[in-house]
């Protein structure tokens, strides 16, 4: 953990991220504990005494929900390395649904929390398909297990049945209800545990429990079948048989999660924090900054849509394509600088040039 405000950062140290949820899944309550793992705050704000750094307004102290987006940055140091996280708090509440719509456009990834004893709820399929349309890659984070009712495993199957059956669980709660204490990493495969009467405990390590290690290697495997398909190599030394590190298995799945198809899922209570600096470890890894986008991309779809096709084409080739809206429906596909001039080799008769300066405007964020 490390504030290192007076550090300069290179972006491809930069995380801009935001906590999207139905209302009262928990979002300010994990934002409040990332600040306090991350040195920003001495203490976890509550949203029952109304001291939380997130809430400001005295509107959202007074009636316990957040109104306004807020923004904050924290620092977080993982392998040695400092990474900026630049975070939006969004609101839950679907009357204020804008506010999370317009901070999805200047996200470059985003943290979905989800009730633990109701899975899926109707705001949290809003602002899945808002994030669907702006292209925010997402991690699950599967919030208040420490509830009675709760379940991990019913929240995981309320996601693949509504959202998306490519959600795949990265680490598994340990102990169940209140006596919810800990998590299984199941690409290091490793545990670890905290005292549950106790709050902000570190994570201790410690040994997987022997009934849990049959089903952590089922669930490793098929994580690794999953994101085999964003790496031939990857696939290809799958395929025969050599040994992954766990570095190749973070770095596949950076590709995948990145693709926006790919969904890790992660579980706890972030209300005692214990589990919190996990999830900065996720974001940190999977979640990286998009150097580049394409700037229809952050547009309206009917914006996106009229400026592609009132611009001006040199080439009856660039004019067929705005014409039929291939070339709209291509771009919505492609999240990079790079992806596009791919495409611009597959179809020569498009200049660069034509492409990039007439109908995309790429900028750096």
């Amino acid at each position: 953990m490390a504030k290192g405000e007076n550090v300069k950062f290179d972006l491809n140290k930069v995380r801009n991220i935001g906590i999207i949820a139905h209302i009262d899944a928990g979002k300010t309550t994990t934002t409040e504990a990332v600040l306090y793992h991350t040195g920003k705050t001495h203490r976890i704000g509550s949203i029952d005494e109304g001291d939380t750094q997130m809430d400001w307004m005295v509107q959202e102290r007074e009636r316990g929900i957040t109104i306004q987006s807020a923004a904050t940055t924290a620092f977080w140091k993982l392998d040695d390395v400092t990474y900026r996280v630049n975070i939006i708090d969004t609101p839950g509440h679907v009357d204020f649904t804008a506010e999370v719509e317009r901070s999805l456009r200047v996200l470059d990834g985003a943290v979905v929390i989800f009730d633990g004893k109701m899975g899926v709820e109707p705001q949290s399929e809003t602002v899945w398909r808002q994030a669907d349309k702006y292209q925010v890659p997402r991690i699950c984070f599967v919030n208040k297990l420490n509830l009675v009712g709760a379940s991990f495993d019913e929240a995981l199957t309320s996601i693949r049945e509504r959202l998306s059956p490519r959600a795949f669980p990265v680490h598994l709660p340990l102990g169940f209800e209140k006596g919810t204490n800990g998590l299984v990493d199941i690409v290091e495969r490793k545990a670890f545990t905290y005292d549950p009467t106790v709050k902000d405990e570190e994570l201790t390590e410690v040994e997987i429990p022997q009934d849990l290690k049959d089903k952590i290697e089922k669930l490793r495997v098929e994580l690794i079948e999953a994101i085999a398909d964003f790496d031939d190599t990857f696939m290809e030394k799958y395929l025969n048989g050599e040994d992954l590190s766990n570095e190749e298995i973070w770095e596949t799945m950076r590709k995948a999660t990145m693709s926006g198809t790919f969904f890790p899922v992660s579980g706890g209570d972030s209300k005692k924090g214990n589990v919190v600096p996990k999830i900065l470890d996720l974001v940190v890894r999977l979640l990286h900054r998009r150097l580049t986008v394409a700037r229809s991309l952050r547009m309206t779809p009917r914006i996106r849509k009229k400026k592609l096709l009132s611009m001006p084409a040199k080439t009856n080739r660039l004019r067929d394509l705005c014409s039929s809206y291939r070339l709209i429906r291509t771009l919505e596909t492609l999240p990079t600088c790079e992806s596009i001039r791919e495409y611009c080799a597959r179809a020569p008769m498009c200049s660069m040039s034509s492409v990039v300066q007439k109908s995309v405007w790429v900028v750096s964020f």
